[in-house]
């Protein structure tokens, strides 16, 4: 049984996103029971009673029957040890023990118990047990905390609960909850520590985190900024660029899948990227309107983070151009050729924009081999000049290069020639 963090008797149900770090198992009901689950949001193993589980689950009936059987072994032997503190909580009936600070050992209530109001501390040191018999049911208001001290460790402490335990939103839960009937996690709970309901349900919401106790774990955490991007007014047949900037402020790499946008007058670049943890990646969001009139939308980043997905929004309101020169301009590229040519050590490399856009500008030898990439990002329209350098890319090897200019579809390659 060690090895489950969630155990339930007639289904286990989430919300996505959750998030959760270690076995889940569901027995005797069969494996259709275990709902919102699809493998990618559990880090260990689905395990069934049946080939009717969802996809990516495993079937053990042997395995879940004894996880069943050490679960009622542990209830048991929770339910049953003597009490050792001494005070108004030694049997107290029903209570709150929100606001408290609580030394090891054993706390019981022959009615309900609750944690609200304030958060709960337990403190004491790394091999301190702590166990709380409740008669009925357990309470933990929203955003309550529990919270250890000392040297207080999260797989030393045990709620051995009568009924049912609830978990309020946004709640930070620690240690092993052994219920007879059903366990409920409110959006956005938090928990160090195991779900374990023999006869009933163990139920998620959105937003549940939950993690075996003594794991070490590690989560991308997506933020973005800003949320929402203004283009005002913009020409038709003309363009403008803005950009949102994403940062991992997790503790393991952000990867993002996908960005794709609503609205194809909204394109973005790039559409994918991984950030490592405290590092940022921009990305560049072009609104081009083709009509006259508002225009709205969302970019939408995928990515394996506690939300799976995020979205800024983006507007912005076609004009007509106010010119025949910005129709003229309007999606003209230009790659002229580099001077010096012939260059010795060094020479320059000129091109122009007439609408601003994500621009390429690469170097090749003569095989056709990439050396170097001089420009890769979006260039608001206008003319600019690139130096490329031999002695500071490479020692020379051949006397012929070329440079190429990507822009959307427009692509233009021209020669340049080292004289030694």
């Amino acid at each position: 049984m060690e090895n489950f963090v969630i155990l339930a008797g007639s289904t286990v149900t989430c919300i996505p996103p959750v998030m959760i770090t270690g076995d889940v198992g569901l027995s005797p009901a069969a494996g259709s029971y275990i709902v919102g689950f699809d493998g990618s949001n559990v880090t260990g193993i689905l395990y069934v009673v049946d080939a009717s589980g969802p996809s990516g689950s495993v079937e053990n009936a042997t395995l879940l029957q004894t996880a069943k059987s050490d679960l009622t072994i542990a209830y048991n032997d929770a339910a049953g040890r003597t009490p050792v503190p001494t005070g108004p909580f030694l049997n107290p009936g029903s209570g709150n023990i929100g606001g408290l600070d609580l030394v090891p050992g054993l706390y019981k209530f022959t009615s309900d118990a609750a944690i609200t109001g304030s958060d709960v501390t337990l403190t004491g040191s790394a091999t301190d047990v702590w166990i709380f018999q409740i008669a009925s049911s357990l309470n933990v208001g929203n955003g309550i905390h529990v919270i250890l001290a000392g040297e207080a460790q999260a797989s030393n402490i045990f709620w051995q609960v009568g009924t049912s335990a609830t978990l309020g939103t946004n709640s930070v839960f620690k240690g092993t909850i052994l219920v007879d009937q059903s366990i409920s996690l409110g959006t956005g709970a938090t928990m160090d520590g195991r779900a374990l309901a023999f006869s009933a349900a163990v139920t998620m919401s959105s937003g549940v985190t939950t993690t075996k106790p003594g794991i070490v774990t590690t989560f991308p955490i997506f933020s973005v900024n800003p949320t929402q991007l203004a283009f005002a007014d913009v020409s038709n047949g003309l363009s403008k660029m803005d950009s949102a900037t994403v940062t991992n402020t997790g503790t393991a790499n952000l990867i993002i899948s996908s960005v794709t946008s609503s609205n194809p007058l909204f394109t973005v670049n790039p559409t994918n990227g991984t950030i490592s943890p405290g590092l940022t990646q921009k990305f560049y969001v072009a609104f081009a309107p083709l009509t006259v009139g508002l225009q709205n939308g969302y970019i939408h980043f995928n990515h394996n983070a506690a939300n799976v997905k995020d979205s800024i929004s983006v507007s912005g309101t076609g004009v007509p151009p106010t010119d025949v020169s910005e129709i003229v301009n309007a999606n003209q590229y230009s790659l002229y050729d580099n001077y010096p040519n012939p260059f010795n050590s060094s020479t320059k490399i000129q091109y122009s924009l007439g609408i601003a856009d994500f621009v390429t500008l690469k170097v090749f030898n003569i095989l056709g081999n990439e050396v170097t990439t001089l420009v890769n990002g979006f260039q608001e329209a206008g003319t600019y000049t690139v130096p490329f350098s031999i002695a500071s890319n490479l020692s020379p090897g051949s006397c012929v290069y070329y440079y190429r200019l990507e822009v959307g579809t427009f692509v233009s390659t021209k020669q340049m020639v080292l004289v030694n």
